[in-house]
């Protein structure tokens, strides 16, 4: 169950989440690869929390990188979930 920068890169195209999720470059790896540092929540303004979510730090540990897709998709939804207190909050999550 690889979870690769592909599929990074299509979660990020997806209608609910395409420009609702800041991106940069949080660092670089020692093969010179981004990590990427995605932002996303109110980020209009000042939120009244922030919070720093991290995913896997090895490679075999793909299935942080699927809870935090989850979670970014909660945070976003057009839902009972989505329009709660989640979006009080700016998020910056590194992605590697």
């Amino acid at each position: 169950m690889p979870c690769t920068e592909e599929h990074l890169r299509a979660f990020l195209q997806l209608p609910s989440v395409r420009g609702a999720v800041g991106q940069e470059t949080l660092s670089r790896t020692a093969k010179g690869r981004d990590v990427e540092l995605l932002s996303f929540g109110r980020l209009d303004g000042e939120p009244r929390f922030r919070v720093f979510f991290t995913a896997r730090h090895h490679a075999c540990e793909m299935m942080a990188n699927y809870a935090l897709e989850g979670v970014i998709a909660a945070v976003l939804a057009e839902d009972e979930v989505g329009r709660s207190d989640f979006p009080a909050f700016c998020s910056r999550l590194g992605w590697s």
